[in-house]
C-alpha cells in the first residue's frame, strides 16, 4: 500500500521528544511492509535536516517545507485564538506552500491512504478527500488543555488555558470527523475525543516503542532522572512541580540525591535558580547510558494527553518509577506493583526517599513494570494492529467503490 504521512516535523533518533521517538518507530515499522512517503515541516535547522536524512532511509521520499514562525505570526496566532475559535498553535502550521505541496504529492504519488500525524496537522485532511484517511492523533489537545487549565492560576492564564481548550474542542470536532478513522494511544483520549464528536470513527491504537526490553538492573549512584522536552507545557510545568514542591522536600530528607534533568535547551532562567540538587545536562545521545546512570526516574506530570512517553520508556528500561496520575493514565500501571503514583508533592517525595533507601523495593517494581512493558509497548505488536488495521481500511474503501 501506498501511504503518505503528514508530519509538523521530521523525526529520528536524536529528536528528543516522545511523540517523535514514536512517530520515528512508527514510520520504520511501516515502511516495512507498504511504501511511506512523508511530507512534513521543518524548521531548516541542523537537527531537522538530519532527522530528514534519516527518514529518508526508511520512506520512499521525504519532502519537507520550511516553518516560517516570526514574531508578527506569533502575534497574529495570539490574537486569533483569542478572538476567534482557532487555537494558538494549530495556526503555526497553516501554510499556502505546505497545500501546494500536497496537492502535488496527492497527484503525483497517488497514495491509498494518507495519514496526519498529531492535532496540528488534521487541519489538512480536507484536502485528502476520495481517499482514504487516517489521524494519528498522538496528543489529545482537549484533553491536555483542559488539564491545564484546571491547574493554571486564576487570573489571565487559567481564562487563555480556557480559552484554548474550547478552541481545540472547535477544531478537533471541525476537522477530526473528516478523517476516515482516528488512531488515540490510550482509551481515555479515544474517549475524550469522541464525548464532543459522538461521529468520529476512533481507535485505540497503543504505540510502539521498543521490541528490546532491558533487564531490571540496580544501581546505587544517588541519581534521580527526568527526561524533558522544554517545547512542552505539560514538562514545564513538571519541571515547576520539580523544583518548587519535590526536590526541596529531598534535599531536606536526603542531601545526596540528585536530580539529573536531560533535555535539549532547558530554559536558563531554570538552569540558573535550580537549587542545588538539580542538575540541568542537556541532551542525552543515549538512553541507554542515561537510565543506567540513574537509580530511580520520575515523571511528575501535572497535564498532557495521550501515554506519556517517558513514563512508558522507564518502564521498558527496567527503571523504578514514581510518576503521577497524570503521568500514569493510558497504561495498565498498579501502584505499588509496577511504579509508585502519588499526585500530592509530599507523598510525591516520600515515595522518591523511600525508593532511594531501598534498592531491594526498586528492583521489585523495575522487574514487574518491564514484564508489563513487554505485553504492552513491543513494536512488533503495534505494527501487526496497525497492519490489520489498514488492510480493513482498504477493504472497506474497495467495497465502497464497487458500490459506487
Amino acid at each position: 500500500m501506498k501511504i503518505l504521512l503528514l508530519a509538523p516535523f521530521p523525526y529520528g533518533t536524536a529528536s528528543g521528544q516522545g511523540g517523535a521517538t514514536v512517530c520515528f518507530k512508527a514510520l520504520k515499522a511501516l515502511a516495512a511492509q507498504h511504501e511511506v512517503h512523508v511530507l512534513c515541516f521543518s524548521t531548516g535547522s541542523e537537527n531537522d535536516h538530519a532527522a530528514v536524512i534519516e527518514m529518508g532511509k526508511y520512506a520512499k521520499s521525504v519532502q519537507n517545507v520550511l516553518l516560517r514562525v516570526s514574531k508578527w505570526k506569533v502575534f497574529q496566532a495570539k490574537l486569533r485564538s483569542v478572538f476567534m475559535p482557532t487555537p494558538e498553535h494549530a495556526i503555526y502550521f497553516e501554510s499556502g506552500e505546505f497545500e501546494n505541496a500536497l496537492k502535488q504529492s496527492l497527484h503525483f504519488i497517488a497514495p491509498a491512504l494518507a495519514m496526519t500525524q498529531f492535532p496540528q496537522m488534521a487541519q489538512y485532511l480536507a484536502l485528502c478527500r476520495g481517499i482514504t484517511t487516517v489521524h494519528d492523533v498522538q496528543d489529545a489537545f482537549s484533553v491536555s488543555w483542559y488539564r491545564r487549565a484546571q491547574t493554571a492560576p486564576k487570573g489571565a492564564r487559567r481564562w487563555y488555558a480556557l480559552k484554548q481548550w474550547r478552541n481545540w474542542v472547535h477544531y478537533e470536532c471541525l476537522h477530526y470527523p473528516l478523517a476516515t478513522q482516528c488512531w488515540t494511544l490510550s482509551e481515555q483520549d479515544r474517549y475524550g475525543l469522541t464525548a464532543f464528536a459522538p461521529r468520529l470513527s476512533a481507535i485505540s491504537m497503543g504505540l510502539p516503542l521498543t521490541d528490546q526490553f532491558a533487564a531490571a538492573k540496580s544501581t546505587s549512584n544517588g541519581k534521580v532522572g527526568f527526561i524533558a522536552s522544554f517545547g512542552h507545557p505539560p514538562n514545564l510545568e513538571a519541571m515547576e512541580f520539580l523544583m518548587h514542591h519535590i526536590a526541596p522536600l529531598v534535599y531536606a530528607r536526603l542531601p545526596h540525591v540528585e536530580f539529573l534533568i536531560a533535555g535539549r535547551e532547558p530554559p536558563q532562567g531554570w538552569v540558573q535558580a535550580a537549587p542545588a540538587n538539580i542538575k540541568f545536562i542537556g541532551y542525552v545521545a543515549s538512553l541507554q547510558n542515561f537510565y543506567d546512570s540513574c537509580d530511580l526516574i520520575i515523571a511528575p506530570l501535572m497535564s498532557g494527553g495521550g501515554v506519556k512517553i517517558k513514563v512508558a520508556e522507564a518502564l521498558c528500561f527496567g527503571k523504578a518509577l514514581v510518576t503521577t496520575p497524570v503521568g500514569a493514565e493510558g497504561i495498565p500501571i498498579e501502584n505499588g506493583v509496577h511504579c509508585l503514583v502519588e499526585g500530592d508533592p509530599t507523598r510525591f517525595a516520600d515515595a522518591v526517599c523511600k525508593l532511594m533507601a531501598s534498592a531491594p523495593e526498586r528492583d521489585r517494581l523495575a522487574t514487574a513494570g518491564v514484564a508489563m512493558a513487554s505485553q504492552v509497548f513491543a513494536t512488533s505488536a503495534w505494527a501487526n494492529r496497525a497492519n490489520r488495521q489498514l488492510h480493513r481500511l482498504a477493504e472497506c474503501q474497495a467495497l465502497g467503490a464497487s458500490h459506487d
